[in-house]
């Protein structure tokens, strides 16, 4: 798919892409401006690729301006493949998410990256400071700090920071914690 010189204008999706959702094939989009687009997921553009298929996506040039999604991808949300061209973009005010305000990717794995060296018995209460990176399609790192674990998978209190927005989470289950 080929758009240039093209304008999209408060665009609105309750799921993925507000003025766009490009799924299971290439996109070129160049010279266009994306205002005040809506969605969950890439307030302007979603990029979704299934798993078995490789998809091409050159961002080039373009203009985002006040865009919003209320999870991840202010102006852009991918899941699996980065846009390969992704050069000379401008991105104005007002583009939000909670996740990457700009360009978010998906994050699909947690690794410990360090944690106090404290001697404990099976069961017993951890008191101690783990740090854990977050891997998104990038392969980049956002330092999350565990402040308080009650109890090994138990009754977990972390604050979470990523992109510009901080948080709390309390999650009775790891399970439900991992959802949400």
């Amino acid at each position: 798919m080929w758009i240039q010189n093209s304008t999209f204008i408060r665009g609105m999706s309750r799921e993925q892409g507000g003025a766009m959702l490009v799924k299971n094939t290439n996109l070129n989009v160049r010279f266009s401006n994306f205002i005040q687009n809506y969605a969950k997921d890439g307030g302007a553009i979603a990029l979704i690729c299934s798993p078995s298929i490789t998809c091409k996506y050159d961002v080039d040039s373009n203009e985002f301006n006040s865009n919003y999604a209320t999870t991840k991808g202010g102006a852009i949300y991918y899941n699996k493949h980065r846009p390969q061209i992704f050069q000379n973009n401008v991105f104005k005010s007002g583009n939000y998410a909670p996740y990457g305000p700009e360009l978010a990717g998906y994050p699909y794995s947690v690794i410990v990256k360090a944690y106090d060296n404290i001697p404990l018995a099976s069961g017993q209460a951890y008191q101690g400071l783990i740090k854990v990176g977050i891997i998104d399609a990038d392969v980049l790192y956002a330092l999350v700090q565990l402040i308080k674990i009650l109890k090994f998978l138990e009754n977990i209190k972390f604050k979470l920071k990523m992109g510009q927005e901080s948080f709390r989470q309390e999650c009775s289950n790891f399970t439900l914690c991992q959802e949400a």
